[in-house]
């Protein structure tokens, strides 16, 4: 059995194990209005992702107001191995039925859910209470089954446990997957784009060999996945103190730099929706130096270039809508300025200084997602 044939059987299993609301045939019927409330952890697919899932499965409806619809649906995702799922149909009389969903995939329990649901929107909705004899009720037109088109006649692959009328994954894509290999390979990955705007303190080696704070903003973009490959691009300058003395004057450096991390690591909490994520990062800076000092009462003024790689490790903790983290690694500067005071008499002037051939950098930071 191939890696998809798995993956489907695992979503069939799930639902019929949880759902006892028999499917009735595909029929013309005008949408639902229907209540949806959706609680999973950021690593799961979004309620957008979830009402899509149901649309695929056939479920039709309206997302409507709780006091304005036929039916309800309360989804909380929680755990991480396994997870578990546990959903919630509410009827507009009152009456609910609990159902709960588990196995080591997110995506799989989110799916067997909204297969749950759709099936749930075709069944019939409740009936009155006192309803007529049977005989009473006029007979149902009959009407001839449309035949299917011809190449709906070949025979489909025997899969045992798959349930029919199941659509095909719109999240997942296993096409490309060779048969040989594991489920846990051949597992394709849910893609969700975010942004963010972030500040920071930092503090580092600078242009000379102290440690000097300062002050950096960033614009970020990353994917919002639970795979280790998980890249992000973080674009934002950093602007430093004053680092100087009396004598010298004053030397301040302004950067702007790009981080760019492909690896990344999740820890979840079985009980939470928040998450802690750890990030491998390469950096580079571009910016200037700029040396004020003063000789027989004048004052001059240098700028030099600086232009560094770095290396980072960042330690994020995150929820759905913001993040604390801290990060810290090495900066190794391509271009090792050199800054002399002294003259020909006095050629070793104590205020001389060079650029130190690698330094150290840490940052806490604190960010928002907008997207």
């Amino acid at each position: 059995m191939g890696s998809k044939d798995v993956r489907r059987a695992g979503i069939a299993f799930l639902t019929g194990a949880c759902c006892s609301v028999p499917a009735t045939p595909a029929t013309a019927q005008e949408p639902l209005p229907v209540h949806i409330t959706y609680d999973a952890p950021p690593t799961c697919p979004s309620e957008k992702d979830f009402v899509e899932l149901v649309a695929q499965a056939g479920g039709r409806l309206v997302q409507a107001p709780d006091e304005q619809s036929m039916r309800s649906f309360v989804l909380r995702v929680s755990g991480n191995s396994p997870v578990t799922g546990r959903l919630v149909v509410r009827e507009r009389d009152g009456s609910k039925d609990v159902r709960e969903l588990n196995d080591p995939h997110c995506d799989t329990v989110v799916r067997a859910a909204a297969v749950v649901v759709a099936l749930s929107l075709a069944a019939p909705a409740a009936m009155p209470s006192n309803p007529g004899p049977p005989e009473e009720l006029p007979p149902a037109p009959e009407s001839p089954e449309p035949s299917p088109p011809e190449e709906s006649l070949a025979p489909l692959p025997v899969v045992p446990g798959i349930a029919a009328g199941i659509p095909a994954d719109p999240l997942h894509d296993d096409a490309d997957v060779s048969s040989d290999e594991s489920p846990v390979k051949s597992r394709t990955r849910h893609h969700a784009w975010r942004f963010d705007v972030s500040g920071a303190g930092v503090i580092g080696t600078g242009a000379k060999p102290a440690m000097n704070p300062g002050f950096a903003a960033y614009l970020e973009l990353l994917e919002e996945t639970p795979e280790l490959f998980a890249p992000s691009i973080r674009a934002g300058f950093q602007a430093d103190m004053d680092q100087g003395s009396a004598d010298i004057g004053a030397v301040r450096r302004t950067v702007g730099r790009i981080d760019a991390c492909p690896f990344r690591a999740v820890v979840a909490q079985p009980w939470s929706t928040d998450a802690f994520t750890i990030q491998a990062c390469a950096r580079v800076e571009i910016g200037k130096i700029d040396v004020t000092s003063w000789a027989l009462g004048t004052e001059y003024e240098v700028q030099q270039l600086w232009l560094a790689t770095a290396g980072l490790v960042r330690l994020r903790w995150m929820s759905k809508s913001l993040f604390v983290e801290l990060e810290g690694g090495a900066v190794v500067p391509l271009v090792r300025a050199r800054f002399a005071f002294g003259s020909a008499e006095y050629p070793n002037d104590p205020r001389d200084f060079e650029v130190p051939p690698m330094a150290g950098t840490m940052g806490l930071g604190f960010g928002v997602f907008f997207l």
